[in-house]
C-alpha cells in the first residue's frame, strides 16, 4: 500500500463504500450530486495513475486504488436529504448549511477575526456576507471542504477553518512573516495550533502545495528557528 493509498483509506470512503454504509446505491448518490444535494468527490483517482481534485487539479497519484473518494463525515448531509426527492434534498441541505455558516460567521466576526466585508462595526450585514455564503456553498458542493476541513459535517467547523486560515494568512503575509504588528509569538503559535486543529493534514501528493505546509509546518519551523537564534545570541 502506498502512502497516498494509506491516506485515502484512513480519511475517506470510496463511493461504493459510502453507498453500502448508508444502505443506498451509487446511482442514488449520483442523483444527489447531480441535484447539488450532496458534495462531489474530494478526490478522484484515475486508472492511469493520477489524482484529481477541485483544489489542486490533476497530480501524479500512482499506486492508489482508482475511484471517487468521500469523507465519512458527510454522513450528516446524506441523512438530511434521505428519503427526499433530489431537488428537495438540495433545498434542505442548502438551508441547513447556510444557517450554520451564517451563525458561525457572526460569532467569528465578534470574537475571532473582523470580517469587514460581511459586517459593519455594529454587526449589520454587508453584501460580502452573501458572497461568502455563495462561495462556501460552491466549495462545499465541489468537494473542496472534504479535502481541507477536519470536520466537514457542520457549517460551524467549515466556517471556523476558513476564517482562521484567512486570519493567519493575513497576519503572516501567507506564511512568510512571523512578526505581525501587535501579535506576540505566543499568540501566533496559539493561532497556528488552532488552525492546525481544524484543517486536514493533506495527502502526500499535494502536501507541498498545501496551506497546511505553508501556514502550519513552515511557520512553526520559522518560529523554532527564531527562538534558537535568540538563545544562541544570549
Amino acid at each position: 500500500m502506498t502512502s497516498l493509498d494509506s491516506y485515502l483509506q484512513q480519511h475517506f470512503l470510496s463511493k461504493a463504500e459510502f453507498a453500502i454504509h448508508h444502505d443506498t446505491t451509487v446511482d442514488a448518490l449520483d442523483a444527489l450530486i447531480a441535484a447539488h444535494a450532496f458534495p462531489q468527490a474530494s478526490y478522484v483517482v484515475t486508472g492511469d495513475g493520477y489524482i484529481v481534485s477541485a483544489v489542486f487539479g490533476r497530480l501524479p497519484g500512482s499506486g492508489a486504488l482508482a475511484g471517487e473518494y468521500f469523507r465519512p463525515e458527510y454522513d450528516r448531509w446524506f441523512e438530511l436529504g434521505r428519503g427526499e426527492a433530489p431537488d428537495e434534498a438540495a433545498r434542505r441541505v442548502r438551508e441547513v448549511l447556510n444557517a450554520e455558516l451564517k451563525a458561525a460567521l457572526i460569532s467569528l466576526h465578534g470574537d475571532t477575526y473582523r470580517l469587514a466585508d460581511a459586517f459593519d462595526d455594529r454587526g449589520v450585514e454587508r453584501p460580502g456576507l452573501a458572497r461568502r455564503l455563495r462561495s462556501y456553498l460552491r466549495y462545499f458542493l465541489n468537494g473542496t471542504f472534504g479535502l481541507c476541513v477536519a470536520d466537514p459535517s457542520r457549517g460551524e467547523s467549515i466556517a471556523r477553518k476558513e476564517v482562521l486560515q484567512e486570519k493567519l494568512a493575513a497576519l503572516t503575509a501567507d506564511g512568510t512573516r512571523t512578526d505581525p504588528p501587535g501579535v506576540s509569538a505566543v499568540e501566533l503559535r496559539t493561532l497556528i495550533d488552532a488552525y492546525a486543529a481544524v484543517s486536514m493534514p493533506f495527502s502526500p501528493v499535494e502536501y507541498a502545495l498545501s496551506s497546511r505546509k505553508r501556514l502550519v509546518d513552515d511557520l512553526r519551523g520559522l518560529l523554532r528557528d527564531e527562538r534558537a537564534d535568540r538563545r544562541t545570541e544570549a
